[in-house]
């Protein structure tokens, strides 16, 4: 008989904590998938044409440059693709840039563009700039789904990668809606 309870009593403490195991493993997986669909949804919310002020700076003194604008579209995927009108190169001396972006929570995004630095006989790059690529490192915030704002890096790199002048740049964003919408 005593045997019989104690094979009871072991019973009901396994049952319990497998159940609480259970359920466990439940509520863990359910919040693994409400995380799953909010990041998607937040994530997607950055995706679309974008129309970019950006103010580019020296990192070490904080001096701006004159601000100017770019175009960025994140794509589906984390794809990126942006052009700038940056008045440090001349038309043809950076191709256009394509990146990747990610989300990486709520209303944060990591993008990473790469663009092709070209020099001609006739429009060498202004120096110490050298042709081979550029690179910049941005962390997005949205405001809203309409506005973002970002921080930058730049990095140069000549034909042989060696690192280059970097810089900084700050930008805000704001989200082109309307066919015929004028910058």
């Amino acid at each position: 008989m005593e045997n019989l309870l104690r094979k009871k009593a072991f019973y009901r403490v396994a049952v319990g904590i497998l159940g609480g195991a259970l359920i466990f493993a439940c509520g863990r997986t359910a919040l693994a998938q409400f995380e799953d669909r909010d990041a998607e949804t937040n994530g997607r919310r950055l995706e679309g044409t974008w129309l970019v002020q950006v103010t580019t700076y020296n990192c070490q003194t904080g001096v701006q440059a004159v601000p100017f604008h770019s175009i960025v579209a994140f794509g589906a995927g984390g794809i990126e693709v942006d052009t700038t009108e940056s008045p440090v190169f001349q038309p043809g001396q950076r191709t256009s840039g394509f990146g990747v972006w990610k989300h990486t929570r709520r209303n944060t995004f990591k993008v990473v563009s790469n663009a092709f630095l070209l020099d001609s006989p006739a429009e060498p790059l202004p120096l110490p700039l050298q042709p081979g690529t550029q690179q910049i490192m941005q962390d997005i915030t949205l405001k809203n789904d309409h506005e973002f704002s970002s921080n930058a890096t730049i990095q140069y790199f000549d034909r042989t990668g060696t690192k280059g002048i970097s810089g900084c740049a700050t930008a805000v964003g704001t989200r082109l809606e309307e066919p015929g919408q004028i910058f």
